[in-house]
């Protein structure tokens, strides 16, 4: 259970969701987003929903490129290309001392409404080695212009 809270917690440390501001598609402010999806552990065989609602500030001007990557990353690669209406893809890959963490998956945006789909597989070595697969779609709503205390 130890290693499913763990893979649970990289998860959400690697889904930054103020790391979506695109400042030609998304509106800056307050934004409403609510997570769902699915922890999956290879060995042993274990799977585990994930939801979580947050509020997010997103700020004019924020770089959209390198906003996706974690906040603790060492060596991050990514690219997106446009799909349309609004939509982009992605495929991030971070090297990290102890673990790989590749991300794929899109992102659509019509202003003030956000959806998105990841899908990420973490690997670890060293005393504790594993695969995670975690499955995320994103909703977001956004609420006001002020982000009062929201960062």
């Amino acid at each position: 259970m130890k290693i499913m809270q763990a893979a649970m917690f990289a998860a959400l440390a690697f889904i930054d969701l103020s790391v979506l501001a695109d400042e030609q598609a998304m509106k800056p402010g307050l934004w409403s987003m609510q997570l769902q999806g699915t922890v999956h552990i290879a060995m042993p065989a274990m799977d585990q929903p994930l939801h979580s609602q947050r509020q997010v500030c997103v700020k004019a001007g924020q770089s959209n490129v390198e906003s996706f990557l974690p906040a603790h990353h060492v060596q991050c690669q990514s690219t997106h290309s446009p799909a349309g209406a609004g939509k982009e893809n992605w495929h991030i890959q971070c090297q990290m001392p102890q673990a790989t963490v590749t991300q794929t998956g899109w992102i659509e945006s019509l202003g003030q409404t956000l959806r998105a789909h990841w899908l990420m597989t973490m690997t670890t070595s060293g005393p504790m080695t594993y695969s995670t697969q975690t499955t995320l779609d994103m909703q977001g709503q956004w609420q006001s212009a002020d982000c009062g205390s929201v960062h």
